[in-house]
């Protein structure tokens, strides 16, 4: 059954483009990490083609505060 007090809300966050952009930073982050820690490389979209990044090099996202 659906809460239309949470359908509201959730839209609402939807439309904060703000709220939006810092999950996504947040889950990147997340991934990137992840994939280092796990020894997987993670592809990189470069000069019109994807490129490999190899686990070394991913950024460090932790170390330098960007997520």
């Amino acid at each position: 059954m659906r809460n239309p007090e949470r359908a509201d809300a959730a839209d609402e966050r939807v439309q904060d483009v703000t709220v939006v952009e810092e999950a996504l930073a947040r889950a990147v982050g997340d991934a990137l990490r992840y994939h280092k820690r796990a020894g997987n490389p993670v592809p990189e979209w470069r000069d019109g083609k994807v490129c490999w990044l190899s686990p070394e090099e991913i950024p460090d996202l932790e170390a330098s505060g960007d997520t």
